[in-house]
């Protein structure tokens, strides 16, 4: 899981550091496929949001989400995070300040005995309450084998999933996406090894909104 946590990061970050203005999505994540492939591992997706780019093609100033999953010997990682080519506008400096705030909100709470509604909540709420109102999707799920590595036990309705607990061992990403069409898109995700008292992780990247020169 380490490996594979590492070798989608250094995929997607080499996609995302790809991004020119005009270039196409497929164009981009051409990069990340070449670069599992060149690591030994297999990309299976990457993904700049709901309905892609806004105009089809990489426009300087527009928010890019970045996610990215990959398998390496049939283990998953799963990664994402904001770009932008050249400056962001104050508008997406202040929602991406506000995302990542939900995301220090939680680490604390990374440990055994908490429960993904309680991930979700701190982060929806502290997301909110540092000004960006509009958000509204926290999605905790399992990693591993699978990408939503959790229990499915007989007879849950479909759409629905037990409200996890951590346990030491346990391997989760915490999704935070979002998308807004004609404006662009956000995302911070990262893999978290739950410990016997806290957690590691196990994505080593910066949480900054990456700004690729133009």
């Amino acid at each position: 899981m380490r490996t594979a946590a590492r070798l989608n990061e250094r995929a997607l970050l080499a996609a995302g550091d790809a991004l020119v203005e005009g270039a196409t999505w497929s164009e981009i994540e051409a990069v990340y496929m070449v670069e599992m492939a060149r690591q030994g591992a297999r990309g299976v997706y990457c993904m700049c949001g709901v309905g892609g780019l806004p105009a089809g093609r990489v426009r300087r100033g527009e928010p890019v989400l970045l996610d990215a999953l990959g398998q390496y010997r049939h283990y998953h990682g799963d990664f994402g995070r904001s770009a932008v080519l050249g400056e962001p506008s104050a508008e997406h400096r202040r929602r991406f300040d506000a995302l990542r705030a939900g995301w220090e909100a939680i680490l604390p709470l990374l440990r055994p005995g908490t429960r993904y509604s309680d991930l979700e909540r701190v982060a929806l709420d502290t997301i909110r309450r540092n000004g960006f109102p509009e958000f509204h999707y926290v999605t905790p799920h399992g990693l591993g084998l699978e990408h939503t590595d959790d229990p499915k036990p007989l007879g849950v309705q479909l759409g629905t999933r037990p409200d996890q607990v951590l346990e030491p061992g346990m391997v989760i990403n915490v999704d935070m996406p979002y998308t807004e069409i004609g404006w662009g898109s956000l995302h911070i995700e990262d893999t978290v090894l739950v410990t016997q008292d806290g957690h590691e992780l196990l994505t080593s990247a910066g949480l900054d909104l990456r700004c690729v020169p133009v």
